[in-house]
């Protein structure tokens, strides 16, 4: 048994190194390899301290490993935070693999027969010898079908899994176990909209301040949006340090230039940052970027992913937490806000008509059309998308009583919580720890995710805008201008330079008759469509070009064998 650990440290930096051993000394001690951080951990320690455990430490890891001295493979249910860890016992030779309940932090894993491989990054396991960089027919599905979102679970490269977001995994040497610790769970809500507000404001404020705890200095991403305000916000009633509280946005050169509304992205984030800026008070770093800094970056976001990624908004992550990390090791984002509250314009839709498929589909993932119908045929594209929309939707319990309206807007909150966020913290996650920055998210707090789960769909879009309950619970601590500014989704590069570039990308492409997928990509659609012959899709150019650009750098950098 083996463990190695590359360390971020925000707790205790100078103590809390890892591995940490119960006891150096011991000749069978329990061994613990964790990343992220337990908001609880103060009160769990008090606990322990007064079941008679003793600390050498004052960090979150020792408390998770005496933790589970103290109550065993129970112990991951009192944990409060974004966490994932591998725990040896030596005594019991048995190995624990646990993940956070909104699967915050990643950890895969490849069994084989002697025994069990794992990491919090797939290169981690592709760097051993027996894991190759293979994708068998499921995981080509669920690139071409699915991706950058995923099935629970699925690791893309043939073999490898991911412990799913609130789940553990006990090996032995002879049994594996997994159990769900932590699932969502459909009860009728009672609170009425007053009572509502202020739970929802009450759960918000304790999650906030139970996050700004750290050793090191912490940071805000801010983007002029409700989540994001509203989160510096609540952070300034608790801030009692003496300096000013330090803010990042992002943006492009020329962004006013090249920008056209869109149901995503109805105006610029600039303005509503500069009036947030000033109300509060912020130490601002307004972070510009071009063309030639995303494409210079395109490696760096491969990289960090092992996988294809989403272009331009993976890049410019990479960027700007590369910026963050030269002062700030912690940093604090708004990402769940959006699936907890029904801040996409497909929440809405559900609240009149039942899905039929992935609504986030034909704006973000891999564009059906350029995929060649026998090779769609071959991997049963189609069936395979349908039928893991269908198991998605039959895991969402149903309310007694709820009418079928009420129940449409649960199935979305399910999917966009269960199928869609967690590709959000993916890339967030990713890109973040890439620059050796720790993204702490509040509105995937255990609480308050369990507490606005059950808040009925009608009730969350109050007064007709989307997230009307959070908008309500901040009434008075934002300007309405900020608090009432419709949902913009992340800044994305829209100009010219960076449109004639995938074009160039494109090109090149369908001349390459030799790269791993060149059988599966309909190059002679794309060229028609490059040619203005076919009409392109929808989306932006950057996304549906982004995405088979992204295909083909990944095949070229991490060659995988289709099997």
């Amino acid at each position: 048994m083996s463990l190695g650990h590359c360390r971020l440290a925000v707790i205790d930096p100078r103590h809390a190194s890892q591995p940490m051993l119960s006891s150096p000394d011991e000749e069978r001690p329990i061994a613990l390899s964790f990343g992220g951080e337990i908001y609880n951990y103060r009160e769990l320690r008090r606990t322990l301290i007064s079941l008679g455990h003793s600390f050498r430490t004052e960090s979150d890891t020792e408390v998770i490993l005496r933790g589970y001295i103290e109550w065993g493979t129970s112990m991951p249910l009192r944990l409060r935070g974004m966490f994932s860890f591998a725990l040896w016992d030596s005594r019991e030779q048995l190995l624990l693999l646990v993940r956070d309940p909104l699967g915050i932090k990643p950890l895969f894993y490849y069994e084989y027969s002697n025994g069990v491989l794992f990491s919090s990054e797939p290169k981690g396991l592709l760097g051993h010898p027996l894991v190759e960089a293979a994708v068998d027919r499921e995981g080509l599905a669920e690139l071409l079908g699915l991706w950058p979102y995923k099935s629970p679970g699925h690791g893309i490269y043939r073999g490898v899994k991911e412990v799913k977001p609130g789940e553990l995994i006990v090996f032995r040497r002879d049994t594996t176990r997994r159990t769900a610790y932590w699932g969502l769970r459909s009860l009728r809500h009672t609170d009425g909209p007053k009572e509502t507000v202020a739970r929802v404001g009450q759960l918000l404020d304790t999650a906030i301040s139970s996050q700004l705890t750290a050793d090191v200095p912490l940071a805000f991403l801010l983007s002029g949006g409700l989540d994001s305000s509203g989160l510096v916000t609540i952070a300034l009633t608790h801030w009692k340090k003496t300096y000013p509280v330090n803010t990042f946005s992002l943006d492009y050169e020329d962004s006013e230039r090249d920008f056209v509304s869109t149901p995503f992205r109805p105006d610029l984030d600039k303005p509503y940052v500069h009036d947030i800026c000033r109300f509060l008070g912020t130490s601002h770093t307004e972070f510009v970027l071009n063309s030639a800094d995303i494409h210079a970056a395109e490696m760096s976001a491969l990289a960090a992913r092992d996988l294809p990624d989403t272009g331009d908004m993976d890049a410019s992550l990479i960027l700007l937490f590369g910026r963050i990390s030269e002062n700030f090791p912690v940093c604090i984002t708004g990402e769940g806000a959006d699936e907890l509250f029904g801040g996409y314009p497909w929440f809405c839709e559900a609240l009149t008509s039942p899905l039929q498929s992935f609504p986030w589909q034909p704006y973000l993932c891999f564009n059906r059309n350029f995929i060649r119908p026998d090779a769609a045929a071959q991997i049963d594209l189609d069936e395979y998308v349908a039928q893991n929309f269908a198991d998605s939707v039959r895991e969402v319990e149903r309310v007694e009583g709820e009418d079928l309206r009420q129940h449409n807007s649960r199935v979305m909150s399910y999917l966009d919580l269960t199928r869609f966020l967690p590709g959000q913290l993916e890339r967030k996650d990713r890109a973040s720890m890439a620059r050796s920055v720790e993204a702490r998210v509040p509105f995937c707090d255990q609480d308050l995710v369990e507490y606005a789960w059950n808040i009925p769909g009608s009730m969350k879009s109050c007064d007709g805008i989307e997230k009307g309950i959070l908008r309500e619970a901040l009434c008075g601590s934002l300007p309405d201008r900020v608090r009432l500014r419709r949902k913009a989704s992340y800044p994305t590069l829209l100009n010219v330079a960076h449109e004639a570039y995938l074009r160039r990308q494109m090109l090149r492409l369908i001349a390459d008759q030799d790269w791993a997928l060149a059988d599966v990509i309909d190059t002679e659609r794309l060229s028609g469509v490059l040619a203005g012959d076919l009409p392109a899709p929808a989306a932006r150019p950057s996304v549906w070009m982004g995405r088979i650009w992204s295909l083909y750098r990944w095949c070229e950098e991490y060659d995988p064998r289709m099997a």
